[in-house]
């Protein structure tokens, strides 16, 4: 009996499908939602794995387009069929395929085990995707020194193909460590990569960092790249950008771009957007619109800024010299502190 591999399990096959499958997360995660059974890399991969008859394979590259599309249980439901067939070889694969959707659900922990799992092979292509992943999901559980071992593993393997990535998610784990100039040189790194297209969010997260380390005039920079950026549609960058400006003395532009953050579609500090655009039409001295904003604000939900909110309305009317509707706002400022226990203005 040959020891010899047949035709459908050789090298030069499974080296092949390997190619196609990244081929295809490359298309995926360029797509997102958007990807569809008709996409170029997925027509090729399915192809290929049909002239096999690898019925695995077919399910693992739909279940990479679920998990893009959002479909995380979906795409582990099709995960969990295409391990029972799948062989050893490709068994990374699909380690790699359940953390990364485990991950998409917010499942971090098991995320962890699954790219462990998969980095335990020593059999993966593209390990560097594997390790920078692993990293992601350390970030998330807020575990920074692992997470930047993560993904300074994937920076050092050889012919990892998306080190951008990786810059960034190196960055924002040594941001949130607290070692921002590392952070800074490492979010430029990210920027200066050839072909990186999340731009938006590198600039945003060096924005952060200039401005927590005192460089405002570079991070209002950093955050004009941010929100200039084609295709970024970030509310958080403009309310960032409207208190740089704000920072300034910048009180029109600043007011302008609060105003984009909170007319952004499911903005999640929409309230704090509205306070924060009352506070510099209060110091322009527009005092009847800051009145006007500063009521939206308060009939949202946000209690970290519901006390200040009160008391500028206060001084706002006081202005006015409406010392009644002063005295209500006043009155108000006291019940919120009140009821937040102690929590100071």
């Amino acid at each position: 009996m040959s020891d010899e591999p047949t035709p459908s399990e050789s090298p030069e096959l499974e080296g092949e499908f390997s190619r196609l499958f990244w081929a295809t997360r490359i298309e995926h995660n360029r797509l997102k939602k958007k990807a569809t059974i008709n996409d170029p890399a997925y027509k090729s991969a399915v192809t290929f794995a049909k002239a096999q008859a690898w019925k695995w394979a077919e399910k693992l590259i739909e279940a990479s387009r679920l998990e893009c599309a959002g479909e995380q249980e979906n795409s582990l439901k099709m995960l969990a069929e295409c391990e029972l067939s799948a062989p050893t070889r490709h068994k990374v694969l699909v380690h790699f395929m359940r953390g990364t959707a485990l991950a998409g659900s917010g499942h971090w922990d098991e995320a962890v085990k699954a790219f462990r799992k998969a980095i335990d092979t020593r059999r993966c292509d593209n390990m560097g995707a594997v390790w920078n992943n692993l990293g992601v999901a350390y970030a998330a559980k807020g575990e920074w020194d692992e997470a930047i071992k993560a993904v300074s593993n994937a920076l050092n393997t050889p012919g990892y193909n998306t080190p951008a990535a990786a810059w960034y998610n190196l960055a924002n784990s040594l941001a949130a460590k607290g070692e921002l100039d590392e952070a800074i040189k490492t979010y430029r790194k990210a920027l200066d990569t050839p072909g990186y297209g999340e731009t938006g969010h590198a600039w945003y997260g060096l924005a952060r960092a200039l401005q927590k380390t005192g460089h405002w005039e570079e991070a209002l920079k950093a955050y004009r790249q941010a929100v200039e950026t084609p295709g970024y549609e970030y509310p958080y960058a403009w309310h960032a950008l409207g208190y740089a400006l704000q920072a300034k003395g910048d009180f029109d532009q600043a007011i302008e771009a609060y105003r984009t953050a909170f007319n952004m579609p499911g903005y999640e500090h929409v309230g704090r957007a509205l306070y924060d655009a009352g506070t510099a039409l209060q110091a322009r001295g527009e005092l009847d619109q800051a009145i006007e904003v500063y009521r939206k604000a308060l009939d949202m939900p946000g209690p970290d800024y519901r006390i200040s909110a009160w008391l500028n309305l206060g001084m706002a009317f006081q202005a006015k010299r409406d010392w009644d509707q002063a005295m209500k706002a006043f009155k108000k400022a006291a019940e919120a502190a009140g009821s937040a226990k102690g929590l100071n203005p």
